[in-house]
């Protein structure tokens, strides 16, 4: 405890130091001042337990400094020296709270008794202000949870709740988490309501196991306060925080509402994983569909992978899965059906690779072990990163297995994927070509226009489709590439002279014949 001496007697100063063992009643010199003014700066400035100081002084006398610096505030204790016996004074000292009235010359005893009685005060006032912040932080803390939970509040409750409201304010609700379980995890949460109790214009905080729950006073800094706190954890303890704030709302009873809110948000920190603070979206943007729209059955994307694959562009594929993340965010998709949506991508592309291409199943990976693989994942940057292993594995094979010249790898492409829908611009897109180049080189590579080279592989491939026999006609010519059975029959005509059906029986009566 502090002791302030105030007197414009050097001697008077230094006989009051000597004249008592401080140190054996609990106290230390905090310091001195010669005047009134001095004295009144110092007391609010160090705050002292105690001020022995003299009635009479320059600037403001004794009085004048106790009055003014109970009306700036200030609790601790006086004793008021005077050579001068005058009930008045007492009088005026005993109203403005001076404990002790002693006159000069000081008495050692007296001074002794005066102190030691001033200890005893000190000490009592102390267990029954501990008692009132226990009993206070005990209301706050029943209050807070009734009040998140949506519960009635009690008469005491009700009671703090009415003490405590400002009216004009905004609040909103921050949730806070620390990413990982830390063994410091208590310290860490004791710290970050520090930060704010400090601040001195926040409701309160809740601490739990897992997770803090602060009622704020919103204001247009509060963001930045709340990056900057997430700063200032990470710089001394090496952890990251997750921060989710409500809404604004004007009432305190509206905070359960908010609370649902906010920890309705934290769900997001799987979607947006390097995000330090998460906020309720005002609106919802509007969201660009990718590939048409078909990704989030996982078909689009699948389909495109796949290609994309084929072709060797690795750049492509990353921007590819980058933009299937984007077009998450925006939707703000949950937990659940990100996992659906990117597991049915992934074992898309990878099943037609394996059914197109026999030879590379020795390196796909089981359907189950990919499946259990993302349900693993933490969020979507660890799926992205899965889903490109796994790409990225069949595609190194690819680079192996298939031709390097660029000409090679379109024919091959075209060999391998006559079923689908192909077009001259849609392999100048996939190739990055000009597809009016692309045209003229593929005639000077093959020797056919791309049209011509297309209907001939794959009325080349319906022939020896027909000639196994396991399939009916318009099975084989859906096979092949064409949607349209009257389009399929007049290609085939037109390439083999006769009906699909009259090349079968002519193909059967040949076999028998031989």
């Amino acid at each position: 405890m502090k002791v302030l001496i105030v007197d414009d007697e050097p001697n008077v100063r230094s006989g009051i130091k000597m004249l008592i063992p401080w140190q054996d009643y609990g106290f230390e010199i905090g310091g001195e001042a010669v005047d009134g003014p001095g004295g009144l700066e110092k007391i609010m400035t160090l705050n002292p337990e105690l001020v022995l100081m003299d009635i009479r002084m320059p600037g403001l006398s004794g009085l004048e400094v106790v009055e003014q610096a109970r009306k700036q505030g200030y609790k601790g204790h006086f004793i008021i020296t005077t050579g001068y016996s005058d009930f008045e004074y007492a009088k005026k000292a005993i109203h403005l709270g001076v404990s002790t009235y002693i006159l000069k010359p000081i008495d050692e005893d007296e001074l002794m008794e005066a102190v030691e009685k001033i200890r005893c005060q000190i000490k009592e006032e102390r267990i029954l202000q501990d008692k009132i912040e226990a009993s206070n932080l005990y209301i706050k803390k029943s209050m807070m949870t009734n009040l998140l939970m949506g519960n009635r509040l009690s008469s005491e409750e009700k009671a703090y709740y009415d003490s405590r409201e400002l009216k004009g304010f905004q609040y909103c609700i921050v949730v806070v988490q620390i990413k990982k379980q830390e063994k410091n995890q208590e310290e860490i949460m004791e710290m970050i309501s520090g930060y704010f109790e400090n601040k001195g214009s926040e409701f309160s905080a809740i601490i739990s196991w897992k997770q803090m729950v602060l009622i704020l006073q919103y204001t247009p800094n509060t963001e930045k306060r709340l990056l900057d706190l997430s700063s200032k954890v990470s710089e001394r303890y090496q952890v990251e925080l997750r921060m989710a704030m409500s809404q604004g709302f004007e009432q305190l009873k509206e905070c359960g509402k908010a609370y649902k809110q906010a920890e309705k948000l934290l769900e997001q920190y799987f979607l947006f994983p390097k995000a330090k603070l998460l906020r309720q979206p005002q609106s919802v943007e509007k969201v660009v569909k990718i590939d048409k729209g078909r990704d989030q059955d996982g078909e689009g994307l699948g389909n495109k992978l796949y290609h994309l694959l084929q072709v060797g562009d690795r750049k492509k594929i990353k921007e590819a899965l980058e933009d299937f993340k984007t077009n998450l965010q925006r939707e703000r998709f949950s937990k659940q059906r990100i996992i659906s949506i990117s597991t049915q991508i992934l074992l898309n592309a990878v099943q037609q690779i394996a059914d197109t291409y026999s030879e590379l199943t020795q390196i796909i990976s089981n359907g189950e072990t990919m499946i259990e693989q993302i349900y693993k994942c933490r969020d979507i940057d660890e799926i992205i990163s899965y889903m490109e292993v796994e790409l990225f594995k069949i595609l190194d094979a690819f680079c192996v297995n298939t031709p390097e010249h660029t000409m090679q790898k379109i024919v091959y492409y075209i060999n391998n994927n006559y079923g689908s829908e192909l077009k001259l611009e849609y392999l100048a897109e996939l190739f990055n070509y000009n597809s009016a180049y692309l045209g003229k080189s593929f005639r000077n590579y093959t020797g056919k226009s791309f049209n011509v080279y297309l209907e001939q592989l794959r009325i080349s491939k319906a022939k020896e489709l027909l000639l196994e026999g396991h399939m009916k006609v318009y099975e084989i010519g859906k096979v092949v590439g064409y949607k349209h059975m009257d389009y399929f029959y007049s290609k085939f005509r037109k390439y083999v002279g006769i009906s699909p059906l009259e090349y079968k029986k002519a193909m059967e009566v040949a076999e028998i014949s031989n």
